[in-house]
């Protein structure tokens, strides 16, 4: 009786067993699924911050978001004192520049795009990482934040017309402190899902 290999569960035969060409055409149909989102997903870039600090800027400029349909920034790391990171593009801070979606569908404007909340001294159990996820939409920018531990952090938000930040114009993301710091060794790492 054949048994599944670890990660795609492809036949694995032992000696008295006969196999079958359905067998050979399913394995060989998971491993061109698994090749397509495997090139599909890309690694742009990582940055680990080499002190504390109250803001981290990540230098977006060599990023075509033309090129991706979403782009996602996973952040881990911790912070110095209990608060979240708030996230926002371009350093737009106007009370209106962007909008999220509650869970039970009322939007709020805020002066930033959304926030991550790391673990922080004495209590090293709590979430320690979290992402954000940009969807290169031809209108406007929108995005995913989640907190990775959470059953209850993920929302939606956006870009308002008042910030004046497109995908044409995006050269920066802003991670701030909300209180605190940014601990030395945190890191964010880039990929986009290719058109």
């Amino acid at each position: 009786m054949s048994t599944g290999t670890e990660h795609l569960g492809l036949h694995q035969w032992e000696s008295t067993d006969k196999f079958l060409r359905e067998d050979f055409n399913e394995d060989n149909r998971k491993i061109d699924e698994a090749v397509e989102e495997a090139m599909s997903r890309v690694k742009l870039g990582q940055i680990v911050t080499q002190q504390d600090a109250q803001q981290v800027d990540v230098d977006l400029t060599e990023i075509d978001f033309s090129r991706y349909w979403e782009v996602e920034f996973r952040l881990e790391g911790s912070m110095s004192k209990q608060g979240n990171v708030n996230i926002r593009l371009n350093n737009a801070a106007g009370e209106q520049d962007y909008e999220y979606l509650s869970a039970s569908g009322k939007t709020y404007q805020q002066s930033y795009l959304g926030t991550i909340s790391l673990g922080y001294p004495g209590a090293e159990n709590r979430y320690n990482s979290g992402k954000i996820v940009l969807y290169c939409g031809p209108k406007y920018i929108s995005a995913l934040c989640e907190n990775y531990g959470s059953t209850n952090s993920g929302y939606r938000a956006y870009v308002t017309d008042y910030s004046g930040v497109t995908f044409e114009n995006l050269t920066i993301m802003n991670l701030i402190a909300g209180n605190g710091n940014i601990v030395k060794g945190a890191v964010i790492t880039i990929y986009g899902v290719k058109r």
